[in-house]
């Protein structure tokens, strides 16, 4: 509207359809399409509002057309007036010039409407014509400003969840990505897309080739891959994608959606463990009661066959050596389940071997004399069942030490023929005193054969690697024994 209608003028409203319309450049379409129309004529300073006018401004019919300045106060909001009323003082100074605004009005019943004017000047025939249109957008603004808001809310959660959506152009090739799928990524966003090459590098090795062949399909698809942080950290993401076609079923655009899963893979293998740990605790829980049963039965009968020898001091001989040989059968019975455990607890490298001794090589080939065998053993059994059978031969002297420093000092006095040694020693243990054996020049070519019940395969390997002459394992194969100190001392003499 022109300031000049701030002072008085007669006031006027234009008629409603079907009648003539001012001006050259309207028609009836305005009125028909509900666009208000305003007109004053600077020379006779009349003013009219199309019926479209007042309904938009909520005047009623009766009522006047408000000049100016009681226009900007009465119906345009306040936080528009300074602005409004600066566009039309320079439009008044440039009256050649259109002059378009956007400004909100409020109703008398309290409403508000956003409108949008555009206003001209008109010289004809004598006329100075100043008029405009106004068109109400405030349904389309509703719309954007809803638009908009759930644009920011789908954003926010999206952004909350970690959800990054990404849109391929199949005909350009051009990639887009929102921050979020930077993000998944371990990248920073960036303003320009990933070229092709570079957005599959940074997919797993072992993903990539399945990941291109989903996207190229052109069909629905929900996959799950892995995708390699710079920091080298590898992150679980799962993916849905699609593809838009065009009315002619032509593939347009392929759009989708991925999310870290990293937490949800591991809390499931963190599962699986578990219920597999617990699988096997189950099993191996039957199989030590199981073996538990198989260990007790032939301990019942040593010891029971045992105290029963204990009990009768006059047993028949017969009897005795009926529970002797149930003793040592129950005995053998349970070196076979040890040498089951061991088979079941280690690995197949690290089997027990059998405990059968491989020395060949011969101490003294000259005429039999007497031998002396020194023993490192602290187990008082042990040591009584390997004395007794040295005491066999009758050209062996055999002497115990039951600690390896004892033992050192024994090998120095007496250079015997042959070392026995019990790898698990009260001070030192067994590799340790056969290095200490081979460090002295006084005993370093003293044979040494390891005599314990480690029976793993690495401990023999270690033993034979640092240079001991053989490994013999308890308990005694007393046949075995026997073969072996013929091979290394001659048959034993006759008696």
């Amino acid at each position: 509207m022109d300031d000049s209608t701030s002072r008085s003028f007669a006031e006027e409203t234009l008629p409603g359809v079907g009648a003539a319309l001012p001006g050259t450049r309207l028609n009836r379409i305005s009125q028909m399409a509900g666009i208000g129309y305003w007109s004053v004529n600077r020379q006779t300073r009349q003013v009219r509002w199309s019926p479209e006018m007042r309904a938009l401004h909520g005047l009623e019919d009766h009522e006047p057309v408000p000049r100016t300045a009681d226009w900007l106060a009465r119906f345009v909001h306040p936080d528009d007036r300074a602005r409004t009323l600066e566009l039309m003082r320079h439009w008044k100074r440039n009256p050649g010039q259109s002059m378009r605004h956007s400004l909100r009005v409020l109703r008398p019943d309290g409403s508000s409407r956003e409108l949008l004017t555009h206003s001209l000047v008109e010289v004809e025939a004598g006329r100075n014509l100043a008029f405009g249109v106004v068109i109400d957008v405030t349904p389309m603004r509703v719309a954007e400003l809803a638009l908009h808001r759930a644009e920011r809310r789908a954003a926010l959660t999206a952004h909350a969840v970690g959800l990054g959506t990404w849109e391929n152009d199949l005909e350009t090739d051009q990639v887009t990505w929102d921050d979020p799928m930077w993000l998944l990524r371990g990248l920073t966003p960036q303003p320009q897309p990933l070229d092709h090459e570079s957005r599959l590098a940074l997919l797993h090795p072992d993903d990539r080739e399945r990941v291109r062949a989903i996207n190229t399909r052109h069909v629905a698809a929900t996959y799950e891959f892995r995708v390699i942080w710079p920091d080298g950290s590898a992150h679980w993401l799962a993916a849905r994608s699609t593809t838009l076609h065009d009315d002619a079923g032509r593939p347009l655009r392929r759009i989708g959606i991925n999310w870290d899963i990293t937490a949800q893979r591991e809390t499931e293998a963190a599962l699986r463990a578990r219920e597999m740990a617990l699988r096997e605790s189950h099993t191996q829980q039957r199989t030590l009661a199981r073996m538990s049963h198989e260990l007790r039965t032939p301990l019942n009968a040593i010891l029971g066959c045992a105290q029963l020898l204990r009990d009768d001091p006059g047993a028949e001989p017969s009897v005795v050596r009926q529970r002797l040989g149930d003793i040592e059968a129950a005995g053998q019975q349970l070196l076979v389940l040890v040498n089951q455990v061991l088979d079941v607890a280690t690995p197949a490298a690290e089997r027990p071997r059998v405990p059968e001794p491989t020395v060949t090589a011969r101490v003294d080939n000259g005429t039999p004399r007497r031998h002396t065998l020194l023993y490192i053993e602290d187990n008082a059994v042990n040591a009584m069942i390997v004395s007794e059978l040295v005491a066999r031969r009758g050209d062996l002297d055999m002497v115990v030490a039951e600690t390896g420093l004892d033992g050192l000092r024994q090998a120095v006095d007496l250079r015997p023929a042959l070392v026995l040694l019990d790898m698990q020693l009260p001070d030192i243990d067994g590799a340790e005193v056969f290095a200490r054996l081979r460090a002295d020049p006084r005993t370093a070519d003293l044979p040494c054969v390891a005599l314990s019940a480690n029976a793993l395969k690495t401990d023999i390997d270690a033993a034979l690697a640092a240079g001991m002459t053989d490994y013999w394992t308890k308990p005694l194969d007393f046949s075995a024994f026997a073969r072996q100190l013929d091979a290394m001392f001659g048959p034993a003499p006759r008696h």
